[in-house]
């Protein structure tokens, strides 16, 4: 596959993938209604990697997702609902009920020119308990790839050292890391992510980000080719993905780009989740040796994931492959 290669096969890996991050449970009103004024709220569990390692599992790979959980209600639900999804949850540290907490978030919806807003409530969460050391070796070897957020290393400092020590020790075994720049500026300020990211980087094979996160955070303003290139020059990783929406993605490594058109959305449904949707769909085309192809499934569950409420791609393998390569909606009887 070009220049950028997972060595570990199936036959000498536990999992395709193993993923870290914190989890959450989202909490939201009824579209059109308010949090001011809503007497009922729906739940759903939601996290970046964790909803990555959903939609992974959904194309039949073997995923693995661990953090730092409260041995409480909410910390429980979460672990049952990834299991149900037949995501291994084997690397999870449980804390006792008094020794952190599950972070929340509430959304609430808006049409234009009424904005969706977003209220975090994550302060001194479990996860952010996250420290070196919480990623074993044997963990890392048994994995084909290591995926990695932007979000992680901004809930604490513990956490940032977390993710800078597991991406180094992973690379010092052979484990291929995506990592997926994420960026939340709720969390922490630009100047802050470069900084931290920087030394990150050194240890990523392939990075993804969107074409909005490479103006915020390093202020690249090409169009989405010219943003890849640029993104794998500044920051040395082999390989760049861009996400430009509607305009498709763009791919660069060494010798070659890569490109992938968006798909039509009509109408969204909810759109939380879909950037890790589209992160499962490029690592299961890493996976099968073939960018190209990893593009177009990374369009094709993000755009699925936006006919799905909550922020988990529930769509089946077939459906998947089946809008992969070119299926569309429709009443099917």
């Amino acid at each position: 596959m070009d220049d950028l290669t997972v060595v570990r096969t199936p036959q000498d890996a536990r999992w395709d993938v193993l993923t870290f991050g914190e989890t959450m449970l989202r909490l939201n009103p009824a579209p059109g209604s308010s949090l001011e004024d809503a007497d009922a709220l729906q739940i759903h569990v939601a996290g970046s990697e964790s909803n990555m390692a959903v939609a992974l599992s959904r194309l039949e790979l073997r995923v693995a997702w661990g953090s730092r959980l409260a041995q409480s209600g909410p910390g429980r639900r979460i672990a049952a609902e990834l299991r149900r999804w037949q995501v291994d949850v084997s690397q999870v540290i449980w804390e006792p009920e008094d020794g952190g907490r599950t972070g929340l978030f509430y959304v609430e919806y808006g049409n234009s020119p009424r904005a969706t807003t977003v209220l975090y409530d994550r302060t001194h969460s479990a996860a952010s308990h996250l420290k070196p050391g919480d990623a074993s070796i044997e963990a890392l070897q048994g994995a084909r790839i290591l995926h990695l957020t932007g979000i992680t290393p901004a809930l604490s400092h513990s956490c940032a050292e977390f993710v800078s020590h597991t991406a180094a020790a992973a690379r010092s075994v052979g484990t291929f890391i995506s990592f997926d720049v994420n960026y939340r500026s709720r969390l922490w300020t630009p100047a802050a992510a470069r900084g931290t990211l920087q030394g990150i980087m050194e240890s990523i094979d392939l990075l993804i980000c969107t074409q909005e996160d490479a103006l915020i955070l390093y202020g690249i303003q090409d169009p989405g080719e010219e943003t890849a290139k640029a993104l794998r020059s500044l920051l040395g990783v082999p390989a760049v993905v861009v996400t430009c929406g509607a305009n498709g993605a763009y791919g660069r490594t060494a010798s070659r780009s890569y490109y992938a058109p968006g798909l039509a959305i009509n109408p969204p449904l909810d759109r939380f989740g879909a950037g890790d949707a589209f992160a499962a769909g490029l690592l299961y085309g890493v996976l099968m040796g073939d960018i190209e192809q990893g593009l177009r499934f990374g369009m094709a569950m993000a755009a699925l994931k936006h006919s799905y409420t909550g922020d988990l791609l529930l769509a089946t393998g077939q459906e998947i492959r089946r809008v992969a390569e070119g299926g569309f909606g429709g009443l099917q009887r």
